[in-house]
């Protein structure tokens, strides 16, 4: 779920570029999976009644959602799962896996909010264009990954500066 670059761990992962903020979106789309599962799994083996899987079919909508980084279906993630804490707490005085489900939601909804304003900060003030310091071409260090050992220039192929 998280590449070896990342910093940070699942329960608070560090969101500094796309990738992160997708992996961390993922966290959500993980919860909603578990959950539903278990709920699907819950009803076939006749522990839950089948009203239930409306319940399935809204989780799996949810996760869907975060899986394509929606930030509204990520905070409704977090809602309805702590709506459904407090009501699995009032009817089986148990939370569940809510708590767990709830830091996956939020990190949903920090990888969300960080990838769309990053994207309206990047569309209002444009790139940041450097100069090679070799031919003189202009490059964007968005377009290099910042976990390449080296960045080399499109037209003369010499090393870049990283800045």
């Amino acid at each position: 779920m998280f590449n070896k670059t990342s910093k940070g761990n699942i329960f608070w992962p560090r969101i500094y570029d796309d990738v992160s903020a997708r992996e961390a979106a993922n966290q959500g789309w993980v919860a909603a999976l578990v959950s539903g599962g278990i709920t699907f799994l819950m009803v076939v083996f006749s522990a839950t009644p089948m009203s239930s899987l409306v319940d399935v079919f809204l989780i799996c909508f949810i996760g869907y959602g975060c899986l394509k980084m929606s930030r509204t279906a990520a905070i409704v993630g977090l809602v309805y799962t702590i709506f459904n804490g407090v009501y699995k707490y009032t009817m089986h005085n148990t939370f569940g896996l809510m708590p767990l489900f709830s830091i996956f939601y939020i990190n949903s909804i920090r990888g969300t909010f960080y990838f769309h304003n990053k994207k309206t900060i990047k569309a209002e003030s444009g790139p940041q264009m450097f100069e090679c310091k070799n031919c003189g071409a202009k490059y964007n260090p968005n377009d290099y990954r910042d976990d390449a050992p080296e960045w080399l220039c499109s037209q003369c192929h010499k090393a870049l500066s990283k800045q």
